[in-house]
């Protein structure tokens, strides 16, 4: 049977010049940067949105106290707004620290036993499956640029980046600001309203949020949006159903007094 379907239009494929192909490649650069940012936003505002609605769930089922519950809701956002902005700057400030030392190793290799480091990139280049001669050449040409020599080994070898794209300090500020805002969300019902209102209102705009989150995940991974969107807020009613019967059932068994949840 013959193939029916429709086929691209072909693009015209003509040389560019190097400004050309340069603007094109920092552009694509800034693209992927930005995109590297989505996983530090959506884990903070995420991670703040299920440990919110669940804390805030359990709590409002316990008691009725729109203040105490508010008062939970904000000091949660804040101290864990710290913790994860601090959390991440150390750790991914040590994790370079710890490429950086990685890197300087292979510059010293390239500096003081060029011989070895040389014979290094040819083999990285077999074994990608470039044939011994070609392997060869390449490695000769590569060798006579420094930084070209050591950016290869170091991204082929290593499977680091010799550049840092982007700091720590900015991952900490976009982890700490998605979490802030995530765990301040299911607070905000309380603002307006009490009791079952303001519960069933938290956790509704959580899993409102986290479908959102998982749309808007989704489209850049060429994901199906729905699909995503749903799994997230699948495990964000969870977190908030869990929350509110631990509030229900916990303070009873423990014997609480009356007074808590009256």
């Amino acid at each position: 049977m013959a193939d029916t379907r429709e086929r691209p239009a072909a693009v015209e494929d003509r040389p560019f010049t190097t400004a050309e192909a340069m603007d094109h490649i920092n552009r694509e650069r800034q693209r992927i940067s930005w995109l590297g940012e989505i996983r530090e936003a959506i884990f903070g505002m995420q991670d703040g949105l299920l440990t919110s609605v669940g804390l805030v769930s359990a709590i409002g089922s316990a008691v009725t106290d729109t203040w105490f519950i508010l008062l939970v809701g904000f000091a949660h956002a804040v101290s864990g707004t710290i913790s994860m902005a601090v959390g991440e700057y150390i750790s991914s400030r040590a994790q370079r620290d710890i490429y950086e030392a990685e890197i300087n190793d292979e510059r010293e290799e390239v500096e003081q036993r060029p011989g070895e480091a040389r014979a290094e990139v040819s083999a990285l280049f077999q074994e990608e499956g470039v044939s011994v001669e070609d392997a060869e050449a390449i490695a000769t040409r590569i060798c006579k640029y420094p930084h070209s020599w050591l950016k290869t080994m170091v991204e082929k070898e290593l499977f680091l980046v010799l550049e840092e794209q982007a700091g720590a300090l900015q991952g900490a500020i976009v982890m700490g600001a998605t979490y802030l805002v995530g765990a301040l969300l299911p607070v905000v019902p309380y603002v307006v309203l009490k009791g079952q209102a303001a519960l069933v209102a938290s956790i509704a705009l959580a899993a409102l949020t986290l479908f959102g989150i998982g749309f808007g995940k989704a489209l850049p991974a060429r994901q199906s949006p729905a699909l995503a969107g749903l799994q997230i807020m699948v495990l964000g009613t969870l977190s908030g159903v869990v929350g509110y019967l631990l509030g229900s059932i916990v303070p009873t068994l423990l014997g609480a007094p009356a007074t808590l949840r009256d």
